[in-house]
């Protein structure tokens, strides 16, 4: 297994790490030192697994979040991505299928686009070459040690 990420894994964190929020930054910094560590293909998606390097920057300890507003086509299946951020640092890349279809190992990427909501306020997303970026969900960095009793 590769523990460098392939071209299409690059072009989706590319755009799951866009934008000017200082949190996002600091997850390129920890991609561009972190390598990849496992690879699992379950038919329906993967997952990659990241190790991020101890001396990269973190955010803080509890910072636990999704990032899931990129969607797109794989080998001819709709796919959303989401990227899990635990501890304060990447954790993992899921892509995974909306509907019928298999994902195989040597999968192609074929189409990438931001989801954003059809109005304020609906549960129905559409398609977009934008981010609307107020829609993103980042918690604002905290101190490495978030404990109360020292």
């Amino acid at each position: 297994m590769s523990t460098s990420l392939s071209t299409h894994e690059v072009q989706i964190l590319g755009m799951l790490l866009a934008g000017d929020h200082e949190m996002l930054g600091m997850l390129r910094d920890q991609l561009a030192a972190s390598r990849v560590v496992l690879r699992e293909f379950t038919g329906a998606g993967f997952f990659a697994h990241f190790e991020v390097p101890s001396d990269a920057p973190r955010l803080g300890r509890r910072s636990a979040f999704t990032i899931s507003d990129v969607a797109g086509r794989v080998s001819g299946v709709e796919v959303g991505f989401v990227l899990f951020v635990r501890n304060g640092a990447l954790d993992c890349l899921e892509c995974h299928t909306w509907g019928d279809g298999e994902i195989s190992q040597d999968w192609q990427l074929e189409e990438l686009c931001y989801l954003r909501r059809e109005s304020p306020g609906s549960a129905a997303l559409a398609r977009a070459t934008v981010r609307d970026e107020s829609a993103l969900e980042l918690e604002a960095p905290g101190p490495e040690s978030d404990s109360a009793d020292g």
